[in-house]
């Protein structure tokens, strides 16, 4: 994973992404091979939709083609503090969530396992986040830091959470304050202190299943 360095904070929509990781273990007709995570598929904003064409792997559309058969809709989900994958099935399709049948409408959300096509493909939902880690930027220059309640000032380097951009204080370790006058709030926050959800100040995955943290 890498720190994000861009000339503008991402938002809302932009900041995090759900991610479908292939689970092989839980693919029926493949289960002695190991997952191909460069077959990860990421959803993107809005409404898509998940497919297996009959010739090829599953790939995640934004438009149905007549030849789609047994298709699943997709929509990433703000509800409050959580970000929450919804999951519809088309005519004809079925899924599963975490290893039970599931109802035509469904809610899933990180860490979750959803299986489509009959069995053929599983994947673990994680979310892509690409935080915002730099200068402060002109929309956050007449807020106040999430996490101490002083205003932020040109000069400033924020972390701005990938969730629901709020902004925190994010000093570089090479500013040259003293250690009495710099303003590390990011550092000290477990969680972000208006939403809730962990503090990811590095571009990546924040769920990687245990099978490739021991591979």
């Amino acid at each position: 994973m890498r720190t994000t360095s861009q000339d503008s904070a991402p938002s809302g929509e932009h900041a995090r992404s759900f991610c479908l990781l292939p689970d092989a273990g839980g693919a029926e007709n493949d289960s002695a091979s190991s997952p191909d995570w460069s077959e990860s598929l990421v959803v993107p904003p809005g409404r898509s939709f998940f497919v297996r064409p009959a010739d090829g792997p599953p790939r995640i559309v934004t438009c149905i083609d007549p030849g789609d058969h047994r298709w699943c809709a997709l929509e990433p989900i703000q509800r409050e503090r959580s970000f929450q994958l919804l999951i519809a099935a088309g005519p004809g399709a079925s899924f599963q969530a975490n290893g039970i049948q599931a109802p035509p409408l469904v809610l899933l959300e990180e860490r979750d396992v959803v299986t489509f096509d009959e069995g053929r493909a599983s994947f673990y939902l994680s979310i892509y986040v690409r935080p915002y880690v730099g200068p402060l930027q002109p929309e956050h220059e007449s807020l106040n830091c999430s996490f101490c309640q002083t205003p932020l000032s040109t000069g400033h380097e924020v972390y701005v959470c990938p969730f629901c951009g709020a902004p925190a204080h994010s000093a570089p370790a090479d500013d040259g304050c003293e250690a009495s006058q710099r303003l590390e709030c990011a550092t000290h926050m477990q969680s972000c202190s208006q939403c809730l959800n962990p503090v990811h100040t590095a571009e990546g995955l924040t769920y990687v299943p245990e099978e490739v943290l021991s591979a």
